[in-house]
This record gives C-alpha cells, sequence and structure tokens, in this order.
C-alpha cells in the first residue's frame, strides 16, 4: 500500500492508521520502520526479503521517502518482483512526504493493484468537516463555530489544528464556549498581522497603534511579531512578482508554501498594492528588524517604533 498527497502529515497520518489497523487485527505482527531515503538499495531490500524468516508470524515493514532515494528504480524493480511472485505474510507499506507524478511507474504499479492511497486536499469547508471528525475521534464534540475559531488559531495547518485538539481534551471541560477556547490555544496572530500589515500600507496610523497595542497587550513576543510582519510583506511582494508573471494560483501556493485557499486572499491584497511602496516597507521594517537584533534597539522600543517609519 503506497500513501501519498500534497499535505505530507494528512498523509503519514494515514498511513499509520492503516498500520495500527493491522497490528490491531493480528497483535502478533511485528512492525519495522525504515528510512529509505538515503539507505542502500541492498538494505532496503533485505528489510522486506528477511521478515519471514525472523518472523514466521507476520511482519509489517514500513518504508517512508523511498521516491527520494536516488536508485529508487533499483529497489521498485525488486520490490514489485516480490509483491507479485511471494505468497508473503509481510505487511508492505510505503509513505511518500509528497504528492507523486501520475506519470510515474511507481504510482501506476500501486494504483493497477488498488494499493493507493492519496491524502485529501482540504479547503476552509472541508477542513472544518475533517477537523469535526478528527474532533469527534478524540471525544470532543464542537460546534462548527469553535471548530473554524481553531482552524483559525492554527492558520489551517493539519498538524498544529490537530495538537489544539490534545491541548482542548486535556482541558477537560464539557461545555466550551470561545473564551475558553481562546484561553487554551496560543494564537498565530495571522489575522492581526495582516491587519497591520493592511494599515500600515494604506499609512493608517491610529490603526497601525491599535493592532500594534493589541498585539503588545497578549504578551505577542516583539521579535516574533516583526518576524511575521517581514515573513507576510514578502509573500505579498513575490506573490505580486508571480501574478506579473502570469502564474497559476497552484504555482503560487507551491512557491510561497502556503495552503491552495489562502492565495487568493494573498493575490487580492498583492494586487491592491502598490509594488514600489511595499519594497520601501519591507526594507524599513527589515532594517528596524536588524537594529533590534543586533542589541541596537530594544525590541519592545522597536515595536512602538513601527508606525513612525511608514
Amino acid at each position: 500500500m503506497l500513501f501519498h498527497g500534497k499535505n505530507s502529515y494528512l498523509s503519514l497520518q494515514e498511513a499509520k492508521k492503516y498500520i495500527d489497523k493491522l497490528l490491531q487485527n493480528d497483535p502478533s505482527f511485528t512492525l519495522q520502520i525504515v528510512n529509505a531515503e538515503k539507505a542502500e538499495p541492498d538494505s532496503v531490500v533485505q528489510s522486506y526479503q528477511n521478515q519471514g524468516l525472523f518472523s514466521p508470524q507476520g511482519s509489517i515493514v514500513f518504508i517512508k521517502r523511498l521516491y527520494k532515494n536516488p536508485l529508487r528504480d533499483n529497489i521498485l524493480a525488486d520490490l514489485s518482483n516480490f509483491l507479485q511472485s511471494e505468497e508473503s505474510n509481510t505487511e508492505i507499506i510505503l509513505w511518500e512526504d509528497q504528492k507523486i507524478p501520475s506519470n510515474t511507474r511507481y504510482l501506476k504499479f500501486f494504483k493497477a493493484r488498488k494499493e493507493l492511497q492519496e491524502s485529501v486536499q482540504l479547503n476552509k469547508r472541508s477542513f472544518v468537516t475533517w477537523g469535526a471528525e478528527e474532533a469527534k475521534q478524540r471525544g470532543l464534540i464542537l460546534s462548527k463555530e469553535l471548530l473554524y475559531q481553531i482552524a483559525t488559531a492554527s492558520n489551517f495547518d493539519p498538524e498544529r489544528f490537530i495538537n489544539d485538539l490534545t491541548k482542548i481534551r486535556l482541558y477537560k471541560k464539557k461545555d466550551l464556549n470561545a473564551e475558553d477556547v481562546s484561553q487554551i490555544l496560543t494564537n498565530t496572530f495571522e489575522h492581526e498581522i495582516w491587519d497591520l500589515i493592511d494599515s500600515i500600507n494604506s499609512s493608517n496610523l491610529s490603526r497601525v497603534a491599535s493592532v500594534l497595542g493589541k498585539l503588545i497587550k497578549q504578551g505577542v513576543d516583539p521579535n516574533y511579531m516583526l518576524a511575521l510582519v517581514i515573513r507576510n510583506i514578502r509573500q505579498l511582494i513575490m506573490c505580486k512578482d508571480l501574478l506579473n508573471e502570469n502564474a497559476e494560483y497552484r504555482s503560487i501556493a507551491s512557491t510561497l508554501r502556503i495552503p491552495p485557499f489562502t492565495v487568493s486572499s494573498i493575490a487580492r491584497k498583492a494586487r491592491e498594492t502598490d509594488q514600489s511602496k511595499l519594497e520601501n516597507i519591507y526594507k524599513k521594517i527589515y532594517s528596524l528588524d536588524y537594529e533590534i537584533k543586533t542589541g541596537n534597539i530594544d525590541p519592545a522600543l522597536g515595536i512602538t517604533l513601527l508606525a513612525t517609519i511608514i
């Protein structure tokens, strides 16, 4: 069975669930994990060929990142022969931390055997639906409003969302409300940072001061705050350049390393922003960040100066 997909966390979780199910069905199975990315072909081949000798009752071999091995063709040739010819009690599970191209022999082989599982590509709506099921599996029944609040706090990142569910589960309160969730979670402050950038871009000094005051009151580290501002402005500049090159949203998401469903909002901001002004703001904030990191300006003071440099 081959697990792959654009979201490596989701595909890995599916692979682990599959393995857990095999172990539950037959606790006598042994499990061997093989990191194949930099392994020699012989060691990968031996990991599944020798299992019958050491584990006659049955075994699971979990092979990770085989596609990244430069000698993968040699391994795949042996693996395909093994799977097609051997009457074996060895279950071979493969996981890739990327989506495998559909035209590769690797993917076609497992697709033909109906042993292929691609992780779902989540948008905002499906993320909340997926999140509700994950919460339910952990004994949490949450409203759509709370699920969306948690998703927003995690910036729609599946791994961070699951970690946040774990925090909420440990809270052990039956009837959670929005205030409870806010207290439990460490917010990414993504919305506030974008609001801050919009205010900077429009030279709205009072709004800049208001957002900065809110972030400081919430105890956000000034260095972290500036790092987010710099990152987001860099994203806008890169997005604007890619849009000028007529890049598709899928390509922009890949280049910026952001969820595909967030591209439209960033692209809209990029189109509304003057390139030269954006670059000028970026240079000023970057210089301020440098002065803070070199110890010339106190971080807290640097944040208060942010509104004066735009």
